[in-house]
């Protein structure tokens, strides 16, 4: 017999205290994604192939591969670092909390980090 006190498992994961300001940054973003991952998908159809994107620059192409696979798996890297942050939270970790809650904007900072680069030697020939 279940104990009526206990909550179900995934209900558990909702906040028994305030959610970080980190994670409501980087979930602020998610209010542009569906614009953005319509132009993934535009992108994508119309970019002819990684072969093809490849013989023509290949510095170029990795640069748009990169930044295309980025933004088009940052919900997912958003939802893991809620949960995450959730059951550290949970265990009374608050460092591990926190840093999982930075997670996010860390990664959106990577990739344009990664993506002006690879932008910056493309545009020197290097």
């Amino acid at each position: 017999m279940r104990n009526p006190d206990r909550l179900p498992p995934l209900l558990e994961l909702l906040p028994k205290r305030q959610i970080p300001k980190p994670l409501i940054a980087g979930a602020g973003s998610l209010i542009v994604y569906p614009m953005c991952f319509v132009a993934n998908l535009m992108s994508l159809a119309g970019h002819g192939g990684f072969e093809r994107a490849w013989n023509k620059d290949p510095v170029q192409a990795v640069a748009f591969y990169i930044f295309l696979w980025a933004t088009t798996a940052y919900p997912v890297i958003l939802g893991l670092a809620f949960i995450a942050n959730r059951l550290f939270a949970n265990y009374d970790r608050s460092k591990a909390a926190t840093r999982a809650a930075w997670a996010p904007l860390a990664y959106l900072g990577a990739c344009v980090l990664l993506y002006a680069t690879l932008s910056l030697i493309e545009s020197r020939k290097w």
